[in-house]
């Protein structure tokens, strides 16, 4: 598979169950937002041990009830919380970080969050350390990474926004959810990164590309640079 392309457009119009993978958790902060229901329905699931088996499973069960409480209670994207912006504001959604030193040693960090649209102040990622709970989520939050965000505003100033993060991994379809999806799950898991782009091709509007070969870069331009902003 080298790409979305190369699904049909039913295929990546499918809404597959959106799973994180958990590289970091403030258990503390996710209880703490949620509530006693949470607490109540995660012990009531939660494995008993401490071994690293037993840990993982907790840790996937804890986003698993995360997501869910999210959508039950119609949690917004971070692009939407943005625009109507007041501290305590929970937010769910896949996002790009820069990336941040030293995540390695003990202590609090910060990431900023490169939005994709002009925006007037950073919005920025501040976190402890000691709740990474996998090598991959401090190597993800080291080298910068599109990665998926349970998170709330902290604190609001004049040239920043402070997000608190209740969790952070890389979106995942590895999941028993999608054990009957349209797409074999062996094929899906790897486009958790990707899978919310839409090609023009997909709208009925434009469904006559399907049968057009790519243009090279040359020949795009030079097309272009012809074509008023107001025929586009």
């Amino acid at each position: 598979m080298n790409g979305l392309r190369e699904f049909n457009t039913i295929e990546r119009v499918q809404i597959p169950y959106h799973h994180i993978d958990p590289g970091f958790i403030n258990k503390r902060l996710v209880l703490s937002t949620f509530g006693s229901h949470f607490v109540s329905v995660f012990n009531q699931y939660r494995k008993e041990g401490n071994d690293h088996w037993t840990e993982l499973s907790n840790n996937h069960l804890m986003v698993d009830i995360a997501l869910t409480f999210c959508r039950e209670l119609k949690v917004k994207l971070l692009s939407e919380v943005l625009s109507d912006l007041h501290e305590g504001s929970l937010f769910c959604s896949t996002e790009e970080i820069e990336g941040s030193d030293n995540v390695y040693e003990d202590g609090r960090k910060s990431s900023k969050i490169l939005l994709p649209y002009q925006y007037d102040i950073d919005t920025v990622l501040v976190f402890g350390t000691e709740h990474f709970v996998a090598s991959t989520g401090r190597s993800e939050v080291t080298d910068g990474a599109k990665l998926s965000i349970i998170g709330r505003i902290r604190e609001i100033s004049n040239n920043q926004v402070i997000i608190w993060p209740l969790i952070i991994g890389a979106p995942s379809f590895d999941h028993q959810f999608n054990k009957d999806f349209i797409i074999k799950p062996k094929y899906l898991m790897w486009y958790g990164w990707v899978w919310y782009e839409i090609y023009p091709e997909d709208k009925s509007e434009f469904s006559a590309m399907k049968n057009m070969p790519d243009p090279s870069a040359d020949e795009w331009l030079n097309v272009m640079k012809e074509i008023s902003e107001e025929s586009v």
